[in-house]
């Protein structure tokens, strides 16, 4: 089935990050091991192998009093709005997939090559979270050990960072994700399944947002802004984005 993108998504977060956006025009994509659910890195057979999915949570929900009391430090930071598909899409290739491959993909060459991991390019780029009940999927489809202390599996990452409790569903979320394998410099793959961030090569990593993105992006201040805070908005955008719209929140809430 063919899944229908909302035409704009939001982001809500703090003046400070708002700056950082701006000045190094780029989003950032986290471990799943530093979001809000700290279960999310779990599935059926691991306590951890999720926090290889990096995301950048956006929403389809505009003036959300949930997100803007959660994600702007008592509703006095910024909600970005910008079209669902804000980064240049290129061709790769991957000489480690299906044989060696060139591919469309949203990943840029500078996050993989450099890391020494591989990029799982068969999960959409932009996807919707589903809310369940029991989020927990299995990965592994088999797992052997080698007579030197090694192993060898399969395992299948599609289902990593799709799924939320049914709890987290007034979230109504979008997330750009990407699956990042670690390898070493023979092309092993090398992972560490540990509720904990060892085994990462990043915590993070940021992509370059396109030239048309920007220029379409929207800035909408807090409903309990205070005047002081709404000139540092201004003052941030005059300096790295000039022409970018700023609008004030509609909800009244003292």
């Amino acid at each position: 089935m063919k899944i229908k993108y909302p035409k704009y998504l939001y982001h809500y977060t703090s003046i400070d990050n708002l700056a950082l956006i701006l000045k190094n025009r780029t989003i950032r994509f986290n471990s799943l091991v530093n979001v809000d659910d700290p279960t999310e890195i779990k599935t059926l057979d691991t306590d951890g192998i999720g926090k290889y999915c990096y995301c950048s949570c956006w929403t389809d929900k505009k003036e959300s009093i949930p997100f803007w009391s959660m994600y702007t430090k008592d509703m006095h930071g910024v909600m970005i709005k910008m079209v669902s598909f804000p980064f240049d899409k290129h061709k790769e290739f991957l000489p480690y997939f299906d044989g060696g491959k060139e591919v469309d993909t949203y990943i840029p060459e500078y996050i993989f090559r450099p890391n020494n991991v591989y990029a799982i390019v068969t999960i959409p780029f932009l996807r919707r979270v589903n809310y369940i009940k029991n989020p927990n999927v299995k990965i592994f489809n088999w797992v052997e050990r080698n007579f030197d202390g090694t192993f060898n599996s399969e395992f299948c990452m599609d289902k990593i960072g799709l799924y939320k409790t049914l709890s987290w569903n007034f979230q109504s979320e979008w997330r750009y994700s990407m699956v990042l394998i670690p390898h070493d410099i023979f092309g092993g793959i090398k992972i560490d399944v540990s509720n904990s961030s060892k085994g990462l090569v990043k915590p993070y990593y940021d992509i370059k947002i396109s030239d048309e993105a920007l220029k379409s992006m929207e800035i909408i201040t807090g409903p309990k802004m205070n005047i002081g805070e709404k000139i540092l908005v201004e003052s941030i955008c005059k300096i790295y984005m000039p022409n970018l719209k700023i609008s004030e929140s509609k909800l009244k809430i003292r």
